[in-house]
């Protein structure tokens, strides 16, 4: 009854948060270009690997090739996933309950169904709870399952394979589970063909699909790591913006923390009866982890511990609020639930009654916490508040900025830019990107972008949001237009509007002028487009400026011209008037 209740909940509360962050839309353009024959790209002929959701993506590109809308069907794959967590949670429940206690109380489940960033996450469109899902049925099949053994090992390695098709930080959980296994091999004086034997059927499922997979990958981008790994410089450590992440969950969500309760029950199991001679501590040590749930608590607690440190902390968490801890919490609760009642004296006969408070206060108290220290109000509207950068992107997309107006504006634009060869610079804007269609987009941090996200590190900063699109790189690509964003040069001419259907006005910057481009857009917009005709400018310029502005104001005019006007169009006649006034400069 109360596993159904917890189903119930938990799809409330998803379908409540329902809503959508802006970074799926990069995965969706990949699925597009894929669909229609470009291949596996951001952008047609440019081989940059900008996503971290291989299986995800290629899921939501088949559905699409079926017909489904690909932004619902992230949605609901979304939200099944996190119904799939709970259930198999609520089925562990009835595995490690004390055999003493009267009533089974699925606590992880419940906490978990009620828990707001699990709400958020089982939504946005993103892969998290899929992720989540594939790690945790792998461990529930290893440790709770009657299966022979090798089946065991073979499904739960295909879960582990699965995961890190979908992301891959899974590797590390795949090297703790050999760790774990070698380590088992040894106390029970596995023979070492017995030892092959073991591996064998928990890496096939591995290699059948990762070597493949790896193979391909080399061939197509020309390397085993995403782009994204470069643009945020997930090879440098960066443990105190990390910690400081983990520390902005764990404030908030504090009975979290109940996890670490494993910790004495665990080390109270294993040193009962006083210390013990190295022969007998083996056997020992083997005769803890055959009891019901040892094994797994320890493998949970090690998995916890080492995703949140040595994945978690050490890449600097991320800039959206608890995301990376969300994968964590169904073993962390799990740890919970098996370590309160094992903790002596009256913890048994108080557990069902905890169990029940803790989901309470974790719906109550601990999102209050979190709305708190994440929201303001700021001129009587409710507004997002930064720490380090950390901020609630469901927030910022719900109740600040709407995605739904980009993607109406993207549709607007659809057909005033179909078929023309323009590149837009994107800031935050995937969304806008996606829907419109544009030829060739350039994400400004560098996530579907090689040269960007391989600048060198300035400087620590927001996570994810460390580099950017140098101007000159910008001028380099021709870039024709970024939206909507602080100029980069503050100058009228540069500036364009446009009117589109459904009563939406924008503006844009013209970072490199294509009259070719401005003029189809004039074309097919009529007076719905405007832009100053750049050759009547410059005339005026050449006619009233260039005889008496100082050499240093005129200078400073031909590089800002250059980058703009002559460096995509040759326009001698003009520019030579510019060469010979500076070459009279002293």
């Amino acid at each position: 009854m109360l596993a159904a209740l917890a189903l119930v909940l938990g799809y409330h509360e998803a379908s409540r948060a329902r809503w959508v962050c802006d970074d799926i839309f990069i995965s969706l353009r990949y699925a597009a270009n894929l669909l229609h024959g470009n291949g596996l790209v951001y952008n047609a002929g440019e081989r940059v690997e900008g996503y971290t959701d291989f299986l995800w993506l290629m899921i939501l590109a088949l559905f699409q090739k079926l017909g489904f809308d690909p932004v619902q069907t992230a949605e609901n794959l979304g939200i099944a996933s996190f119904l799939g967590v709970l259930a198999l949670l609520a089925w562990v429940s009835h595995r490690i309950a004390p055999a003493r206690m009267r009533w089974v109380v699925p606590f992880a489940s419940l906490v978990l169904a009620v828990h707001y960033e699990a709400a958020v996450w089982a939504t946005s469109g993103l892969e998290t709870f899929f992720y989540t899902l594939l790690l945790v049925s792998g461990f529930v099949v290893y440790f709770f399952t009657s299966l022979r053994r090798s089946r065991r090992l073979v499904l739960a390695g295909l879960a582990l394979a699965l995961a890190f098709l979908t992301r891959p930080d899974a590797g590390l959980l795949a090297i703790l589970a050999f760790l774990f296994l070698l380590g088992r091999a040894w106390l029970m004086g596995l023979p070492a063909r017995a030892w092959a034997v073991e591996f064998g059927f928990f890496g096939l499922p591995m290699a059948l699909l990762l070597v493949p997979y790896l193979v391909w990958k080399l061939s197509y981008y020309g390397g085993l790591l995403p782009n994204t790994y470069y643009a945020k410089s997930a090879g440098v450590s960066c443990f105190s913006q990390g910690f400081f992440y983990l520390w902005t969950y764990f404030r908030c969500y504090v009975t979290s923390g109940l996890f670490l309760l494993a910790v004495p029950v665990i080390l109270r199991l294993f040193f009962a009866g006083g210390p013990a001679d190295p022969p007998e501590w083996r056997a020992r040590v083997r005769a803890v982890l055959g009891r019901e749930g040892v094994g797994a608590a320890v493998f949970g607690l090690a998995a916890v511990v080492v995703y949140l440190v040595l994945f978690v902390a050490r890449v600097g968490g991320d800039f959206m609020y608890a995301r990376f801890v969300v994968p964590a919490l169904p073993v962390l609760y799990l740890l919970v639930e098996w370590s309160l009642p094992r903790l002596g004296g009256r913890s048994l006969a108080a557990a069902p009654v905890l169990f029940l408070l803790i989901p309470a206060f974790t719906f109550t108290v601990e999102r209050g916490n979190r709305e708190r220290y994440l929201l303001k109000e700021e001129d009587g509207r409710i507004t997002v508040r930064e720490h380090h950068g950390i901020l609630d992107e469901h927030f910022y997309y719900t109740g600040w900025i709407s995605l739904d107006e980009q993607r109406r504006m993207g549709e607007a634009y659809a057909p005033c830019f179909a078929g023309l060869d323009v590149t837009v610079l994107l800031r935050g804007q995937a969304c806008l990107g996606y829907y419109a269609g544009f030829r060739n987009c350039i994400d400004n941090n560098g996530l579907t972008d090689a040269f960007i996200a391989r600048q060198p590190l300035a400087h620590r900063g927001r996570v994810g949001h460390e580099k950017s699109a140098p101007y000159d790189y910008l001028i380099k690509r021709k870039t024709n237009f970024v939206f909507r964003r602080t100029p980069y040069r503050n100058k009228p001419y540069r500036m364009a509007s446009f009117a589109l259907p459904g009563g939406f006005y924008d503006r844009a910057e013209i970072l490199t002028y294509d009259p070719r481009v401005l003029g189809e857009l004039k074309r097919r917009m009529g007076e719905r487009f405007q832009f100053t005709p750049f050759e009547d400018y410059l005339d005026a310029y050449l006619r009233d400026a260039l005889p008496i502005e100082p050499i240093e104001v005129v200078r400073e005019d031909y590089r800002e011209f250059r980058d703009y006007y002559f460096g995509r169009n040759p326009d001698p006649a003009r520019e030579r008037r510019f060469l010979a006034r500076l070459a009279l400069a002293p």
